[in-house]
């Protein structure tokens, strides 16, 4: 511990920075659910009521996983850790997703199934397996060579570790290369997985590994989960070593000091003799040879045409159906977001409205003209409560409508003459159905319950029968739902995916070739109707044509063919992944190896009995905690300056409830300030907590400030002279400590849909402190003296009674706006507007401090070229009339400091004030260039050229006057920063200042400001 204790030091000034992106709340559940809690032996599940059959399913699949999930980790969940870690299950969710914590440590299952494109594995085991692997990584943070940094922390140091070790690609390519080896399916043996690694090595992009992990503003580059189960899942397929990630975990022990930072090369070395460099390369070239064996055993492939216009910039068509000729496709690309497009037959793309980005593929009804689709749908309060909503566009009137706006309701199908929709549906509490709608009002008709132990997914119509895809522990299958579930088609581990029916046909595709393809069903008959290089998909069925689409390192293209595939097939015949199946066998023999037969069997599972979970006696759970003061309201979006003004010395402890709806801090700190009391600097103590609840329909947030300063008495001074009277304030500081409390309530109304992000947030704020006024008002009349004391006097002339009135204030705002989704490769969206009109006072203060009336308007407009963007802002404030100017903002053009001085001599001239801001984002060029290493990766340059005008008016002395400043920001855009593994923006800032008032200020001593201003920029963005 003595050794450690320097290090521990020096860690704790990086572990703000490094922690604050795991700060980590789900989100908020509605808040009138209750709740119920159930252990096993290491895990804690927190459910709403009614979901109990569900809760005990994941209690059950988490026990029986977690020795297995965790083998070649070196470490099972919880094993370091004495109380059972928490499990919160999601219910009212309308996708999926899981997530384990490790600030603070815990567990969030999302349990809603993949509703859109799931894998070949149930959900519940999908979550157990891979979150279960996540709660092994995380005995990292509790493993005995860091237990003295956890002392120092708590979680805090877990969650710093994780974001500077295995980092993000590390800890999902891991539970990736978990799922794929403990399972007969799991991602690494699904087509769509590695697709776009397919293709590029197929063209000959192999690109370093790092342009692989931090991305690209010019190329397209998949997520984390890709490069992490490529190099984790390649290194153990390469080199025979199943134990891989036990032994990195290993490595993060350095020998002389605690933290290996080189982990990774150091395991790499250890398995290999070679470097990163060296075995990616190696994991490419075996990972492009297993492919291109494959490709040389498919035969002879579709010989196809183009049909959609080639695009500057990565591009792609999903989701493509047919209508009246023409095709309808969901286009999104890295420069331009999600679209619903029109596809003539020349080939001609129309635009025809911004599209959301969680939808079903396209379906055309032919009898009406119209196009369905679902469409995820988020509650307007709770962000852990959502629908699926059924939609369609009319191709006559080019109207969207809603078909259904409550449920989740996925994947429609209609009926032969329009008049019926099948859809699914899935209950909160589990298990899953088919409805039939009626298309005009949307209610009702008909509904058929899946046996529990299928999950349906997609359905079609025959005739008048109803046929789904469903999924099981034994795969997808195809079942007639209008038989009572039926087998049509066995399940088999592979994928099943776009299930349609045209000409009493049966259509889907499916990857069991090792890429994806159309089949058709008769009978038990299984036809193969395309052969292509690299697999296809999004087929329509014309005739004797197909149109699809199919990727390639630049884009997914609509293509066209003639329906030449293999024919008839074994659909029993399933492509063998070899990575996939070495990690398998892999995992096996160390499962025989610790005399355990099957991977996953059943096991005796003690199971305690439900327990209501009280939330007000689970408010408060400590989790962190630091030798130093942070105020991390201060540094959510880190800059230079809010790291240089949110840290100081002194003490800071974090908590958060199970259900991440209550969090805050308590801190103590030290700060050294000079006193008019001592004419001295002078350290002063402060306590300080923050607290907010998520929970409420309203969110409350709440803060308080004890010491670190003194209040202030202000006392009001009124004198006549010429016949003109004249009020001024006096402070006098006090002896006591300061206080100071604030409370802010507001509501996060969200009205997302159809590719827009929407919300309204009205608010009020108010804030307290012990510095007071006294409104007494002590008169004094000048008089001039003659004799030898010549000059001017203050006369005592009386006072007026008042009373000490506490300084507050209150501030009531409403905030809106409307804006599409960014792509990758712009940093604003396309288009999009926004603002907040506000109204602050000081109660019972309004005759002396003015009011003032606020605003701020914001818009974005596109740019020259399609990744430029353009961002325009109006911000002013109006004062109401009042003894004292008291604005609630500071108008000053950027380059202008926001001096104390400046701001109250603006403020006591010009009760109008406003500022023009423009900036355009012109990117110069990508980089992507990896020169330096683990240093840093510098994805692009840019300059964001600037242009601000700022007008003050309104006052009866003094003439309209302006301030302006001109100038660009250009900075590096950096993937990573040494071992901190977040997009960092580094650069300078210029700015030339001028303006109608500038020679006043000038003169006046206002302001220190020159013409030129030159500001460093860091940030980075968690």
């Amino acid at each position: 511990m003595k050794r450690q204790f320097p290090y521990i030091v020096a860690l704790c000034l990086l572990l703000p920075i490094a922690s604050r992106a795991q700060f980590y709340a789900a989100g908020n559940d509605q808040g009138s659910l209750r709740w119920k809690s159930i252990r096993t032996e290491d895990f804690k599940l927190i459910y709403p009521n009614g979901a109990d059959s569900l809760a005990r399913i994941y209690a059950y699949k988490l026990e029986q996983y977690k020795y297995d999930a965790g083998r070649s980790a070196g470490a099972y969940p919880n094993q370091n850790f004495r109380r059972p870690l928490p499990v919160v299950l999601h219910v009212q969710t309308a996708h999926s997703n899981g997530s384990v914590n490790w600030l603070p440590q815990g567990m969030n299952f999302y349990t809603l199934p993949d509703a859109l494109s799931p894998d070949v594995l149930p959900w519940e085991d999908m979550l157990a397996i891979h979150e279960s692997r996540h709660a092994a990584q995380l005995q990292l943070a509790g493993s005995k060579g860091f237990k003295g940094f956890r002392a120092v922390s708590g979680d805090l140091f877990g969650a710093a570790l994780s974001a500077l070790y295995p980092s993000d690609w590390f800890l999902e390519g891991d539970a990736v290369v978990a799922e794929t080896g403990l399972t007969a399916s799991g991602r690494g043996r699904s087509a769509d997985f590695l697709e776009y690694y397919r293709a590029a090595f197929d063209e000959g992009d192999f690109r370093n590994w790092y342009r692989w992990r931090y991305g690209s503003y010019r190329h397209f580059t998949p997520d984390h989960y890709k490069i992490g189960y490529l190099t984790l899942g390649g290194a153990r397929y390469l080199y025979d070593e199943p134990n891989f990630s036990a032994i990195y975990f290993d490595n993060t022990h350095g020998k002389f000091f605690p933290l290996a930072f080189d982990a990774l090369n150091r395991t790499l070395k250890q398995v290999s003799g070679k470097k990163l460099k060296a075995v990616w390369n190696e994991i490419a070239a075996a990972q492009d040879s297993i492919w291109k064996e494959d490709i040389a055993s498919r035969g002879e492939f579709t010989q196809r045409e183009r049909v959609s216009p080639e695009a500057r910039r990565f591009t792609q068509y999903t989701g493509t159906t047919a209508l009246e000729g023409q095709l309808y496709s969901i286009r999104k690309g890295i420069a331009n977001g999600n679209h619903l497009v029109r596809i003539g037959k020349d080939g001609s793309v129309s635009t025809l409205r911004p599209f959301a980005s969680m939808t079903s593929a396209l379906t055309a009804s032919a009898s009406d003209g119209r196009i369905y689709w679902s469409e995820v749908v988020p509650d307007r309060r709770w962000s852990l409560k959502g629908s699926s909503r059924i939609c369609f566009y009319e191709s006559n009137t080019g109207a969207t409508r809603t078909l259904t706006r409550e449920g989740r309701l996925y994947n429609p199908a209609p009926n032969g003459d329009g008049s019926l929709l099948s859809v699914t549906d899935y209950p909160q509490n589990g298990g899953s159905e088919i409805l039939v709608l009626d298309s005009f009002f949307g209610n009702e008709t008909m509904r058929y319950k899946a046996p529990d132990h299928i999950q349906v997914v997609e359905s079609a119509w025959l005739g008048d029968r109803i046929v789904a895809s469903g999924l099981s522990e034994d795969g997808f299958g195809i079942y007639d739902v209008s038989g009572g579930f039926s087998t049509l088609l066995e399940p088999r581990q592979a994928k099943i995916k776009q299930l349609r029916s045209q000409d009493g046909n049966l259509y889907f595709v499916s990857d069991r070739s090792g890429v994806n393809e159309l089949y058709r069903l008769n009978a038990s008959e299984v036809v193969q109707l395309s052969n292509n290089r690299l697999g296809a998909s999004d087929f329509v069925v014309c005739g004797d044509s197909l149109y699809f689409s199919a990727l390639t390192a630049e884009e997914r293209a609509i293509y066209k063919a003639s329906i030449n595939g293999p024919g008839k097939i074994d659909y029993g015949e399933l492509y063998k992944h070899p990575i996939a199946e070495t990690l398998s066998m892999q995992e096996a023999a160390l499962a025989a190896a610790d005399g355990k037969a099957a991977l996953g069997a059943d096991a005796d599972i003690a199971i305690s009995d439900a327990r209501s979970y009280n939330k007000l006696l689970h408010l408060i759970k400590l989790h962190s905690w630091l030798p130093l003061y942070v105020d991390f309201d201060e540094t959510s979006n880190l800059s230079f300056e809010t790291l240089t003004t949110s840290m100081g010395a002194g003490a800071t402890a974090f908590f958060q409830n199970e259900l991440g709806t209550a969090f805050g801090s308590l801190g103590v700190s030290a700060t050294r300030r000079y006193s008019s009391l001592t004419d001295t600097k002078e350290w002063r103590p402060g306590v300080h907590a923050r607290f907010t609840y998520t929970g409420l329909y309203p969110v409350l947030k709440l803060s308080a400030d004890l010491g670190n300063s003194h209040p202030y008495q202000y006392m009001l001074n009124t004198y006549s002279y010429g016949g003109t009277e004249y009020i001024s304030l006096k402070s006098k500081e006090l002896q006591r400590p300061s206080a100071s409390f604030s409370a802010k309530v507001y509501v996060p109304f969200n009205f997302s849909g159809g590719g827009w992000q929407r919300g309204f947030i009205p608010q009020i704020k108010a804030s307290l402190t012990n510095s007071f006024i006294n409104t007494t008002i002590i008169d004094n009349k000048v008089v001039q003296l003659m004799g030898e004391k010549k000059g001017a006097a203050l006369i005592f002339n009386g006072l007026t009674p008042g009373e000490a009135v506490i300084l507050g204030r209150v501030t009531a705002s409403v905030r809106a706006y409307s804006v599409l989704t960014t792509p990758s490769s712009r940093k604003y969206p396309r288009f999009g507007a926004g603002g907040e009109l506000g109204y602050s006072l000081r109660p019972a203060l309004g005759s002396y401090f003015t009011p003032d009336l606020y605003f701020n308007i914001y818009g974005y407009l596109p740019g020259v070229m399609d990744t430029h963007g353009m961002r325009l802002a109006l911000l002013g404030q109006y004062q109401f009339k009042g003894a004292f100017k008291d604005p609630y903002l500071r108008v000053l053009p950027r380059g202008f400091s926001a001096e104390y001085e400046l701001n109250q001599y603006l403020s006591a001239r010009y009760p109008i004030q406003a500022v023009f801001n423009l900036d355009y984002d012109l990117p110069l060029v990508n980089l992507d260039w990896a020169g330096l290493g683990r240093l840093a990766y510098i994805k692009s340059v840019d300059l964001r050229p600037h242009l601000d005008f700022a007008i003050y008016s309104g006052s009866e002395k003094y003439a309209k006057a302006s301030l302006f400043s001109v100038g660009s920001e250009l900075c590096l855009n950096l993937g990573n920063l040494a071992w901190i593994p977040y997009d960092t923006r580094i650069g300078l800032t210029y700015s030339f200042n001028g303006g109608s008032l500038w020679a006043d200020m000038t003169k006046n001593g206002v302001s220190s400001q020159g013409h030129h201003h030159i500001g460093f920029i860091f940030s980075i963005n968690l």
